[in-house]
Protein backbone atom coordinates (compact mmCIF):
# COMPACT_ATOMS: atom_id res chain seq x y z
CA UNK A 1 0.00 0.00 0.00
CA UNK A 2 2.80 2.21 0.77
CA UNK A 3 4.74 1.72 -2.19
CA UNK A 4 1.41 2.62 -4.53
CA UNK A 5 0.93 6.06 -3.17
CA UNK A 6 5.05 6.73 -3.61
CA UNK A 7 4.67 5.72 -7.38
CA UNK A 8 1.54 8.16 -7.84
CA UNK A 9 3.66 10.54 -6.11
CA UNK A 10 6.42 9.88 -8.16
CA UNK A 11 4.31 9.88 -11.02
CA UNK A 12 2.91 13.29 -10.19
CA UNK A 13 6.21 14.78 -9.38
CA UNK A 14 7.51 14.10 -12.83
CA UNK A 15 4.76 15.14 -14.59
CA UNK A 16 4.82 18.26 -13.25
CA UNK A 17 8.43 18.85 -13.67
CA UNK A 18 7.69 18.03 -17.28
CA UNK A 19 5.24 20.56 -17.71
CA UNK A 20 7.53 23.22 -16.16
CA UNK A 21 9.94 25.86 -17.92
CA UNK A 22 7.29 24.98 -21.04
CA UNK A 23 7.79 28.50 -21.60
CA UNK A 24 11.54 28.39 -22.75
CA UNK A 25 11.34 25.19 -24.43
CA UNK A 26 8.74 26.96 -26.60
CA UNK A 27 10.59 29.58 -27.17
CA UNK A 28 14.04 28.65 -27.40
CA UNK A 29 13.29 25.47 -30.21
CA UNK A 30 12.40 27.51 -33.16
CA UNK A 31 14.78 30.15 -32.79
CA UNK A 32 12.11 33.11 -32.88
CA UNK A 33 14.23 33.92 -29.24
CA UNK A 34 16.92 34.74 -31.68
CA UNK A 35 18.46 38.61 -29.95
CA UNK A 36 15.73 38.34 -27.39
CA UNK A 37 16.43 38.89 -23.77
CA UNK A 38 13.91 36.41 -21.70
CA UNK A 39 12.36 34.82 -24.04
CA UNK A 40 10.40 31.87 -21.99
CA UNK A 41 9.01 34.84 -20.20
CA UNK A 42 7.86 36.29 -23.06
CA UNK A 43 6.17 32.85 -24.04
CA UNK A 44 4.72 32.94 -21.27
CA UNK A 45 3.05 36.37 -21.72
CA UNK A 46 2.08 34.95 -25.04
CA UNK A 47 0.37 31.43 -23.55
CA UNK A 48 -1.84 34.09 -21.08
CA UNK A 49 -3.00 36.66 -23.71
CA UNK A 50 -0.78 38.78 -22.66
CA UNK A 51 0.58 40.34 -25.88
CA UNK A 52 -0.81 41.68 -29.09
CA UNK A 53 -1.57 39.46 -31.85
CA UNK A 54 1.36 40.79 -33.83
CA UNK A 55 4.03 39.66 -31.48
CA UNK A 56 6.49 37.21 -32.40
CA UNK A 57 5.82 34.73 -29.36
CA UNK A 58 2.16 34.84 -30.09
CA UNK A 59 1.25 31.24 -30.34
CA UNK A 60 -1.68 30.34 -33.34
CA UNK A 61 -5.74 30.77 -32.31
CA UNK A 62 -5.52 27.17 -32.33
CA UNK A 63 -3.22 26.35 -30.02
CA UNK A 64 -4.53 30.03 -27.57
CA UNK A 65 -8.32 27.69 -27.92
CA UNK A 66 -6.34 24.33 -27.59
CA UNK A 67 -4.67 25.84 -24.06
CA UNK A 68 -7.94 27.88 -22.64
CA UNK A 69 -10.04 24.34 -23.38
CA UNK A 70 -7.97 22.32 -21.34
CA UNK A 71 -8.39 23.62 -18.06
CA UNK A 72 -5.06 23.64 -16.57
CA UNK A 73 -2.96 25.41 -19.31
CA UNK A 74 -3.77 28.58 -17.07
CA UNK A 75 -2.67 27.47 -14.04
CA UNK A 76 0.49 25.28 -15.66
CA UNK A 77 1.41 28.35 -17.22
CA UNK A 78 1.70 30.37 -14.14
CA UNK A 79 3.19 27.92 -12.34
CA UNK A 80 6.24 27.65 -14.91
CA UNK A 81 6.68 31.49 -14.79
CA UNK A 82 9.21 31.22 -11.85
CA UNK A 83 11.12 28.10 -13.54
CA UNK A 84 11.12 29.84 -17.05
CA UNK A 85 12.60 33.48 -15.34
CA UNK A 86 15.23 31.39 -13.26
CA UNK A 87 16.42 29.41 -16.73
CA UNK A 88 16.06 32.52 -18.61
CA UNK A 89 18.39 34.30 -16.07
CA UNK A 90 20.98 31.71 -16.26
CA UNK A 91 20.97 31.59 -19.88
CA UNK A 92 21.42 35.22 -20.05
CA UNK A 93 24.59 35.59 -21.06
CA UNK A 94 24.30 33.71 -24.01
CA UNK A 95 21.55 35.91 -25.18
CA UNK A 96 23.15 39.03 -24.61
CA UNK A 97 26.24 37.53 -26.95
CA UNK A 98 23.58 36.83 -29.15
CA UNK A 99 22.05 40.17 -29.13
CA UNK A 100 25.35 41.96 -29.79
CA UNK A 101 26.55 39.90 -33.10
CA UNK A 102 25.18 40.83 -36.07
CA UNK A 103 23.02 38.12 -37.89
CA UNK A 104 24.77 37.65 -40.99
CA UNK A 105 23.03 37.83 -44.69
CA UNK A 106 22.92 35.80 -47.14
CA UNK A 107 23.72 37.61 -50.22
Amino acid sequence: MLLKKYLKAVALTAITCALLGCGTLFSRLDNRSAGDIYPGLQQDGAFLGLTGTSETYNPSGAATILCYLTVVCVPITLLSVPVDATIDTVLLPIDLINTAEPEPHNR
